[in-house]
């Protein structure tokens, strides 16, 4: 019986312990965890894509945040856009693609309510680039993290 409680405990905490990944298509996610990625995954992403993607914080009263580690996507070509909040209709943040690289953190900012950000991402029809890499927190505005 002691075996058999460990080895469930055991697979319970594993799985809590995998991350979520998400990859850029059409949709909304709800989520203070994972990583994001472009449409390929981990591989190169496709040609002739518009995708518009949205994290949404799974805390309430939380702000996503995501770190971008990696980002390479064709200059002037193909881009990614990013919006402060649930929708393109909110405050543009940035376009990103090789000539204006994003990379480190970008956040939804203390004015915006919903704590989302808005991802579109347009790639032309020839040339494709590895993409990017993300990892998506979520911080809440006023606290203090000394880590």
């Amino acid at each position: 019986m002691r075996k058999n409680t460990f080895f469930a405990v055991f697979l319970v905490c594993s799985f809590g312990l995998n991350a979520q990944n998400y990859t850029m298509t059409n949709g909304t996610v709800t989520t203070c965890s994972g990583t994001f990625y472009d449409s390929g995954g981990t591989g190169t992403y496709a040609a002739s894509q518009d995708f518009t993607y949205t994290i949404c914080p799974s805390t309430a009263g939380s702000k996503v945040q995501l770190n971008f580690t990696a980002f390479d996507v064709e200059d002037n070509f193909d881009y990614l856009t990013v919006y402060d909040g649930s929708n393109t209709s909110a405050t543009v943040l940035g376009t990103y693609d090789n000539g204006t690289p994003l990379t480190g953190v970008i956040q939804a900012s203390a004015g915006n309510a919903s704590g989302c950000l808005t991802f579109v991402f347009h790639s032309d029809g020839s040339v494709q680039y590895a993409g990017w890499t993300a990892t998506i927190s979520c911080i809440v505005p006023g606290l203090s993290y000394n880590m």
